[in-house]
């Protein structure tokens, strides 16, 4: 597992972050790992609130009468094509369920066309085990969610993951790196939890969850769990508000601050 010191010194990198954001009244985190890693470069803890991301609950919405097949795991991934999303660890951990009797397939979604990553990715499945489908447009990804069992995206680091509460609001439920943010938005009751760094924890999770799907009421209740997980915490109406209540109190600081220098 990735050390959370070595994962806030990557986002600090990444996403360039630095004491200057303390000139911000406010700012605002899509997640806590995000907020803990401004306020390890000296920004006020005090100015951060978490929002969080939002999903069109609306748009992304569970399909009537969805099917099950017990013998087929059937994954999504939706992503950047580069090392950092870790395909080529969800394909090896696919390569090795198959050998363990399991059909598999994953829709692979992302980029303009196969790259070099996604080629050495995918040599370890059959042609018939994947569907690359590029870029894919907002309004045609909640069949994609739809259709799979599970959103497979077990990344090496994120500072949110958005397909994680698009998966949920369809009512698919993940497997996901035991770490933050994943391990922020999701929980045990929606999701395997697993190590990014070993393919037989992702295998595992995998499997877990296609066992926990293939018993009927349990999977029914899994899938309405995602459902509510997604309403309760992720809607776009919800975080708008929490975001406006966010903007509202930074503007009425401003004004007390500017009243007390009058």
């Amino acid at each position: 597992m990735i050390a959370r010191n070595e994962l806030i010194n990557t986002l600090r990198d990444v996403l360039r972050i630095d004491g200057s954001l303390n000139a911000a009244d406010r700012l605002i985190c899509m997640s806590e790992i995000l907020k803990e890693t401004c306020a390890a470069e000296g920004v006020d803890a005090e100015k951060i609130s978490v929002l969080g991301n939002r999903v069109d609950t609306a748009r992304f919405r569970p399909a009537d009468g969805r099917p099950n097949s017990p013998g087929l795991i059937r994954a999504l991934f939706i992503g950047r094509l580069e090392e950092q999303k870790n395909l080529h660890g969800v394909t090896a951990a696919l390569a090795g369920l198959r050998r363990r009797g399991w059909a598999v397939h994953i829709d692979i979604c992302g980029g303009y066309g196969m790259n070099e990553y996604l080629r050495n990715a995918v040599r370890c499945l059959k042609r018939c085990e994947y569907t690359y489908h590029a870029a894919v447009v907002n309004r045609r990804l909640p069949a994609l969610y739809q259709r799979a069992d599970m959103y497979v995206g077990p990344s090496f680091f994120e500072g949110f993951q958005i397909p994680l509460i698009e998966a949920l609001a369809c009512g698919t439920p993940c497997v996901a790196s035991d770490q933050p943010p994943a391990n922020e938005i999701l929980t045990h009751e929606v999701a395997e939890l697993v190590d990014p760094e070993d393919h037989d924890s992702i295998r595992e999770g995998i499997e877990r969850m296609k066992r926990r799907l293939n018993a009927p009421a349990h999977g029914r209740a899994i899938r309405q769990a995602c459902r509510a997980h997604a309403m309760e915490r992720w809607d776009t109406s919800l975080v708008s508000r929490i975001e406006a209540a966010i903007y509202l109190r930074a503007i009425e600081e401003h004004a007390k601050c500017r009243s007390r220098a009058a």
